[in-house]
């Protein structure tokens, strides 16, 4: 027998648990399926998130799946979603352990999928002295040497918005020399920053960073790096074919809902804003939206 749900959530990050929360004090019948650690494994805590400031990454989905514990109508399970098809107005998914669900309408909170450049001792770094979000980890670098990675103009904005926390901040544009010369100004009216166009070789330190390594040898002294790692959707969400926007994420309404009626989506795959309170809070937003869709 097939069990049937109110909504299936693909993904038990924040987005994921927000929304079962919700949906669960809303007697809906939900199936959340975990896949496993989150983007913001590797990094020691969370930050900017309201009343959690400094939780560890592991703690915090820990938590979120206590509180969902007094919902009886809400199942929590781990393992990933195989396949997901539409059949009239019901979609139907077989999880990896094969067992087969129904639901009527789908959310996905799987997140993306970050491409590691090929930089030596990225790996070692990411999340802690390597970054990708200012706003998640640049107080804990203040006043230190930081630099940013990045070819493209949005390197120079970086540099302006890096100027919060540290007077010294690099760009390393890792090869490229043609950079926009608008952005350029408006940096140079922000202070200015060292730019630096050879290619960055490896990360180099023992337990924390101390240093870029370029292509020639040389070692320039940083103690963190914010960069922005190419991005790719899940291999689920690519099944569907959603509409996405230029910048390869997930095209939603202002309820969440994606081009194809009754998929919603929330968390870091709609949107290069990618902090954990604002997958909460999109999480919530989507359930809302189908406890209303749902309410005969």
């Amino acid at each position: 027998m097939q069990a049937i749900y109110d909504v299936l959530i693909v993904g038990g990050g924040h987005a994921g648990l927000s929304a079962a929360l919700t949906l669960g004090r809303a007697r809906k019948k939900v199936l959340l399926v975990d896949g496993g650690p989150g983007r913001n494994q590797a990094a020691d805590a969370v930050h900017n998130f309201l009343s959690q400031d400094g939780t560890p990454p592991p703690v915090l989905r820990k938590l979120g799946r206590e509180q969902l514990e007094p919902y009886q109508t809400v199942t929590y399970t781990e393992g990933r979603v195989s396949e997901l098809v539409r059949r009239g107005n019901q979609f139907w998914a077989r999880l990896e352990d094969g067992k087969e669900i129904l639901s009527l309408a789908v959310l996905l909170a799987v997140g993306m999928v970050d491409e590691h450049p090929r930089i030596e001792g990225f790996e070692r770094f990411w999340g802690k002295s390597v970054f990708g979000c200012p706003y998640c980890h640049a107080w804990e670098f203040r006043d230190q040497p930081i630099a940013v990675i990045e070819s493209s103009s949005k390197g120079l904005g970086a540099c302006r918005i890096l100027k919060n926390w540290s007077n010294d901040v690099m760009l390393f544009t890792n090869g490229v020399t043609d950079l926009d010369p608008e952005a350029l100004d408006r940096l140079e009216k922000a202070g200015g920053a060292v730019i630096i166009k050879k290619r960055v070789r490896a990360f180099v330190g023992d337990t924390a960073l101390s240093a870029v390594e370029l292509e020639d040898g040389e070692k320039i002294p940083r103690e963190a790096v914010l960069m922005f790692p190419k991005q790719h959707q899940m291999p689920i969400v690519q099944q569907l074919s959603l509409d996405l926007t230029e910048d390869g994420f997930v095209r939603v309404n202002e309820q969440r809902e994606t081009s194809q009626r009754n998929i919603f989506a929330a968390g870091d795959l709609t949107s290069p804003s990618q902090l954990a309170i604002i997958a909460a809070a999109e999480g919530t937003i989507a359930a809302i939206q189908l406890v209303y869709r749902f309410t005969p």
